[in-house]
């Protein structure tokens, strides 16, 4: 049989129907690269692999239902060897599973758990290298206001980047000192809203980026006319986004970055960028973790949105009480900038250092001048007081 292009899977029968179940384009995707894998493998029709099992005989379902389980379990076995990551091998069986299940077609819970005792484990594989204020740095100097703006709000936030890119002017109160963010429940991973805020330092470059918004939707807009197999692509003046772009362009503009920064490297066994644009999230929670605040481990885990292990009392946590927390911590989080406290120790530092050249300068020539005269020996003690 010709195997399936991803484009053209859904018209089998059996897949077309199963993907209409799902609205969202991104769901529907992911669905559709998963089986097409898994049939690929196979080498056979989807239509004539799915049969009724409800409509036969006893011995002969039993037969077809280990026949699935031989299928799944050689296509695990390929992907193993393979060395896919383990994230992505779950993911395609967990599609299969549900894939099944939809034609009615159940395999017992025992088998899933068999097969993934075959497996390497549930973590991902890729070496990830935490990303350093300096390298930050060196990254974002070869930035513009647009990228500047998105990497220091996720830097300074803890947010994902699917939830940054689907905030809304109405979602940031620059108001509030510092920025406020709301990020609204139907936006987020665990539909669960929340509140978290940015750094001074990237609500000067979100402003700037505001500013030069609607120029660069209306050149995007003007310039964005794709075919691809599901229509055509356009972008419309009436994105309502801060970043009115997709994850896909928000990690090619990160991947440049880091290209130009000479930071770009690949795991050698998964072939994985080691920088990614998911590090920023980790930077969030490694940098603000130094604050002085006694609570800030478990502050810092509210503002990312992860709850499940707290103790009760840190639900009840007011906006003011974390944006208090916030403010202790933000100066761990400036890249570009320094806090107000760092730069009056940084003047102190430096006049301490000029006095203490000039008090030797004074030392030298006074001692020269007195040993014209004749004085070898004297107290500069005594003198410095005087």
């Amino acid at each position: 049989m010709t195997q399936p292009k991803l484009n053209t899977i859904d018209e089998h029968e059996t897949i077309g129907k199963f993907l209409r179940k799902f609205p969202k384009y991104k769901t529907k995707h992911g669905y559709k690269y998963a089986l097409k894998r898994f049939f690929d493998f196979l080498k056979v029709n989807p239509d004539e692999w799915i049969k009724d099992v409800r409509l036969m005989d006893n011995g002969t379902r039993i037969k077809t239902l280990d026949g699935y389980e031989d299928d799944i379990t050689a296509f695990w076995s390929d992907l193993i060897n393979k060395d896919v990551p383990p994230k992505t091998l779950n993911y395609v069986i967990a599609v299969i599973r549900v894939f099944l299940c939809h034609h009615r077609i159940e395999i017992p819970d025992v088998f899933w758990k068999d097969l993934r005792r075959r497996g390497s484990g549930n973590q991902a594989r890729t070496i990830d290298e935490p990303i350093t204020r300096e390298m930050l740095q060196s990254i974002l100097t070869h930035g513009d206001t647009k990228s500047r703006a998105l990497f220091l709000m996720l830097s300074s936030s803890g947010m994902r980047v699917g939830e940054a890119l689907k905030l809304k002017p109405s979602d940031i109160n620059f108001t509030s000192t510092p920025t406020k963010i709301t990020i609204r429940a139907e936006i987020t991973k665990n539909k669960t809203g929340r509140i978290t805020f940015i750094s001074d330092e990237a609500t000067r470059f979100l402003k700037e980026w505001l500013k030069e918004r609607d120029a660069y939707l209306k050149t995007s807009a003007a310039r964005t006319h794709i075919k691809c197999y599901h229509g055509l692509i356009t972008k419309s003046m009436d994105d309502d986004r801060v970043f009115p772009f997709s994850i896909d362009t928000a990690r090619n503009i990160w991947n440049r970055l880091i290209e130009k920064a000479e930071l770009f490297e690949k795991d050698e066994r998964t072939e994985r960028i080691t920088v990614h644009i998911h590090g920023l999230r980790k930077f969030f929670r490694t940098y603000f973790s130094r604050s002085e605040s006694a609570r800030s481990r478990d502050v810092v885990e509210i503002l990312m949105g992860h709850r499940g292990y707290l103790l009760p009392e840190y639900f009840k946590l007011s906006p003011n009480q974390l944006k208090e927390e916030y403010l202790v911590g933000m100066k761990y989080l400036l890249v570009f900038e320094r806090s107000s406290k760092d730069l009056e120790e940084q003047v102190k530092k430096e006049v301490e250092l000029r006095m203490k050249v000039m008090e030797q300068k004074i030392y030298e020539d006074l001692k020269e001048r007195l040993s014209k005269e004749g004085i070898i020996e004297f107290d500069w003690k005594e003198i410095k007081k005087q």
